[in-house]
């Protein structure tokens, strides 16, 4: 028979043969991404698909966003440092969710302009901390636009986007550091 604190310690452990995401937020969406991935191949070509990825990972983020941080340092009563968990950094969401597909989409404007408005309902839940990368990617977005969108209409339709929710950032900012 284990004494008490190991049974406890056991029955507290899940072994098994795949990750669940419980134990790590970035494996649902790099799950999502594979599908967005596939979707925009052009043996496939489904846009359709890759959008509505692209809606349910920024449904999953700004849920993400009104949670905090994860706790990652655990102290016992006499604050010793007990255990400490690796955690998914709010960049490192942002970047797993929204690079490959970016990258993939380059070119397709109905991704491109569907990846800046979900970029830019995110902006407009964010804090001060979550504002930044979001706007990162909305830039990166704006740039991949004007690398690889050939037609004027398509490319000014996804920019116009793109400035719009810089100059609300940046009125944000503005308003922020005159309150």
């Amino acid at each position: 028979m284990k004494p008490p604190l190991e049974e406890s310690i056991t029955e507290a452990i899940v072994i098994g043969a795949s990750r669940t995401p419980i134990q790590d937020i970035e494996y649902p969406i790099r799950q999502l991404v594979e599908i967005a991935l596939r979707a925009l191949s052009p043996g496939v070509n489904d846009p359709f698909t890759a959008i509505a990825v692209i809606d349910r990972l920024a449904g999953s983020i700004a849920t993400i966003m009104t949670r905090g941080e994860p706790q990652s340092v655990w102290q016992d009563e006499n604050d010793v440092v007990r255990m400490l968990l690796p955690t998914a950094s709010f960049d490192g969401i942002l970047d797993a969710a929204f690079n490959q597909i970016r990258q993939a989409g380059a070119g397709q404007p109905a991704i491109l302009i569907c990846l800046v408005d979900r970029l830019d309902q995110l902006l407009g839940q964010a804090n001060e901390r979550q504002a930044k990368p979001i706007m990162r990617h909305i830039e990166r977005t704006r740039a991949t636009v004007e690398e690889s969108v050939r037609d004027d209409s398509d490319r000014t339709a996804c920019l116009t986007r793109a400035d719009e929710a810089a100059r609300m950032q940046s009125k944000a900012d503005r308003d922020e550091s005159s309150g």
